[in-house]
């Protein structure tokens, strides 16, 4: 009986938490509270969709500082229920706060008359516009445009680019 008493008294004597210990775990990178793989977010609006995404992984974080973060994304925009236009990058991060989508990573942003090619791509969904400060080749049927600066409707059907260099094709 005195042996366990002891034994018992041991036991909790050598329970200490090291102030240091704790202090690491404390300052350890934020892990995610959802991690998905193969995920598929659609956005509607009044019941049409508006907006889906397919990404081969997906995390989202508890605190909201932290964007959710997602790799080898689709990102296809819908006008009228047809497909407008795709964006196709590596990797992205969504604020869900301030409602932007920063893409990175071989970025290209697609419709049926253009095809932009860059290296960072923010999709601002309060404005609807897609923009970069980047280098940007925009390639069509008539012409090959490159640039340093761009922005968009999500369509892709109107834009501009800044700083353009190259082959122009301009009819009179």
């Amino acid at each position: 009986m005195i042996m366990r008493i002891v034994f018992v008294f041991f036991l909790f004597i050598s329970c200490v938490n090291d102030p240091n210990v704790i202090q690491d775990f404390a300052l350890m990178e934020e892990l995610p509270i959802e991690s998905i793989k193969d995920a598929e977010l659609i956005q509607t609006q009044q019941g049409v969709v508006k907006l889906r995404i397919l990404a081969a992984s997906m995390n989202r974080y508890s605190d909201f500082s932290y964007p959710l973060c997602l790799s080898d994304i689709i990102v296809t925009f819908y006008n009228n229920k047809q497909k407008s236009s795709v964006l196709i990058a590596r990797n992205a991060s969504i604020d869900e706060t301030k409602k932007i989508m920063t893409a990175s990573g071989n970025v290209v942003l697609e419709n049926k008359k253009n095809k932009l090619e860059t290296e960072e791509l923010i999709w601002d969904e309060r404005s609807q516009k897609i923009y970069t400060t980047k280098k940007v080749k925009i390639t069509n049927q008539e012409e090959t445009i490159f640039g340093e600066g761009f922005s968009s409707n999500a369509d892709f059907t109107e834009y501009t680019i800044s700083k353009i260099h190259g082959d122009l094709d301009i009819s009179f």
